[in-house]
């Protein structure tokens, strides 16, 4: 959800983010607002109480006008899960139930239905997924999140003022694979060397498991299609 960082997977810092651009949202670990539109847009909604407040007052500030930059010259230092465990029930709860409000409050109208559909498939799938591993607590949060959601859906309606396309927002996660797949199907055209290094120029790892996964397979795949392309034109 930020640069260089989709998960659990981090771009080795080489200061190619050293720089300032406009996001869609900037995280609420450490960011800055104008009082005079913090105080326009009426604060964080308290309902919230905790997770997505900051994405809610970015989205909403957006459509009331307002710019969102992210300055990639700053250090912080930020304690990840001081609040909540990440494998927390009431994290899960509050994740689902506040991005569902916040969905609500902020997209236009076929966008928001669509990820209607598309939320209430994942969760469904994460329901069956808890019950194979037994975790009976955060069945009953993702059941509490669509219930007490419900609750709320009238208030958050009535809440929409300025609604956003997400089509047209700036997504670090459609860039992240956008370019990766574009360093991808480029590098068909290289040689088997060149791919090689083309692989490792991006430089994406795991601090847990070394290079990223699907970066990984990917990357063979492409190789396999190289090859294969070689032998046919060979062949011919």
């Amino acid at each position: 959800y930020c640069r260089g960082r989709v998960g659990k997977t981090c771009e080795r810092d080489t200061g190619q983010y050293n720089d300032a651009v406009q996001v869609t949202w900037a995280s609420g670990a450490c960011f800055f607002v104008r009082k005079e539109a913090f105080t326009t847009l009426g604060g964080f909604d308290p309902s919230f109480f905790m997770h997505f407040e900051e994405i809610d007052l970015c989205l909403r500030a957006q459509g009331a006008g307002y710019q969102v930059w992210a300055l990639g010259t700053s250090e912080v230092l930020h304690l990840g899960g001081g609040s909540l465990a990440a494998e927390s029930s009431r994290k899960l709860y509050y994740n689902i139930r506040n991005s569902l409000l916040t969905y609500t409050k902020n997209l236009t109208l076929l966008p928001l239905l669509w990820l209607y559909v598309v939320r209430a498939a994942f969760d469904t799938t994460l329901v069956l997924y808890f019950m194979i591993q037994l975790k009976f607590d955060h069945i009953r949060a993702i059941m509490r999140a669509y219930d007490d959601f419900s609750i709320c859906f009238r208030k958050a309606i009535k809440a929409r003022k300025h609604t956003l396309n997400p089509l047209r927002c700036f997504s670090v996660l459609v860039r992240f694979y956008g370019v990766f797949y574009f360093h991808c199907y480029k590098a068909t055209f290289y040689s088997h060397i060149s791919l090689q290094q083309k692989f490792v120029n991006l430089d994406f790892y795991n601090p847990t498991y070394g290079i990223h996964t699907h970066c990984y397979l990917q990357f063979k795949l492409q190789l396999r299609l190289v090859m294969l392309h070689r032998r046919a034109l060979a062949c011919a």
